[in-house]
């Protein structure tokens, strides 16, 4: 519990929020990964190549990185989504029939 009430509520709402949409903080996890293994690389390159060549090329990757897991994560809530929505749709009386029972 903490001193202030509003930061509880604002923590609950983060992981409530992450545990709907996991993939967004898996992306960016992934993406600040790759950044530190290309400022390592940088650093042990030794000028092989030059530094915007070699930071652009960084950043196509990080970016299709996180847009990947972005990607993942949205085709799996709009299929959960789906589901969800073929589960009530067979939850519901048949009304095109017309019959009463």
């Amino acid at each position: 519990m903490s001193a202030f009430p509003d930061q509880d509520e604002e923590q609950s709402s983060f992981l409530k929020k992450i545990k709907e949409s996991p993939m967004v903080p898996a992306g960016v996890v992934a993406g600040l990964g790759t950044l530190i293994y290309a400022v390592r690389d940088f650093k042990n390159s030794k000028g092989k190549m030059s530094p915007s060549i070699y930071i652009m090329q960084y950043r196509v990757v990080i970016q299709s990185i996180v847009i990947g897991f972005i990607s993942v994560g949205m085709l799996y809530n709009m299929g959960k989504t789906l589901n969800e929505m073929y589960e009530r749709k067979n939850m519901l009386p048949d009304t095109k029939s017309g019959r009463k029972d």
